[in-house]
């Protein structure tokens, strides 16, 4: 009978162990931290440091374009170039999407702006990897973090 009772208190030790497990997971889960940084941020960042990126462009201003919009526009060497920000990788489709800004604004040239470049090798596309830390981004902004 001893035995008996040793094993069922081993059996509900055991299933408590696996619902606390659980409900820890489900907790960790749910308050898991979200990306504070946005891509609204990054091309902020970008721009604001044009001058350390690319120190010969200016930013210009661009109204709507239609259904066509990049992230922004700057004059280098004489000739408009359409900018397309991506939070963490420029992949293929990025590309595609910044060769139709191209298209639409008849450059020769586009500017990828991201943490690393996956996309296929494209001599029209000049790449600038951000690699600053997010917390150091957000310090350069005066961000207070609650502007997602």
């Amino acid at each position: 009978m001893v035995n008996k009772v040793y094993q069922d208190y081993n059996k509900l030790v055991q299933l408590t162990h696996h619902i606390q497990f659980s409900i820890i997971k489900s907790f960790y889960r749910k308050l898991k931290p979200k990306p504070i940084l946005s891509e609204k941020h990054l091309q902020d960042y970008f721009f604001k440091n044009l001058n350390l990126f690319l120190p010969d462009a200016k930013q210009l201003y661009l109204l709507t374009c239609n259904d066509y919009k990049p992230d922004g526009l700057v004059l280098l060497n004489g000739n408009k170039i359409p900018v397309e920000v991506k939070l963490t990788v420029f992949n293929e489709k990025a590309r595609w999407q910044l060769l139709r800004y191209m298209d639409y604004t008849n450059a020769q040239k586009g500017i990828a702006v991201a943490r690393s470049y996956t996309a296929k090798h494209d001599d029209r596309i000049i790449f600038i990897g951000i690699q600053t830390h997010e917390n150091e981004i957000l310090k350069d902004l005066n961000c207070c973090c609650k502007c997602n």
